[in-house]
């Protein structure tokens, strides 16, 4: 099962790599404020894509 953690981290391997600001963002917030600032993460995508696991989780249990 994935945590919320786990995308944390997922995105600061994919988005904070090649980003030259990535040691200023110290906390979570920050990151994903930087996310949505540089449009790399989109929240509207994230909460769907929880819709989509939640409906594959009811058709396989």
């Amino acid at each position: 099962m994935r945590t919320a953690e786990t995308y944390v981290t997922q995105n600061m391997m994919q988005f904070c790599y090649t980003c030259d600001d990535a040691g200023f963002c110290e906390t979570e917030e920050a990151c994903r404020t930087c996310w949505t600032d540089n449009g790399v993460w989109n929240v509207a995508d994230e909460a769907g894509a929880q819709e989509t696991i939640n409906l594959l989780h009811a058709y396989y249990e």
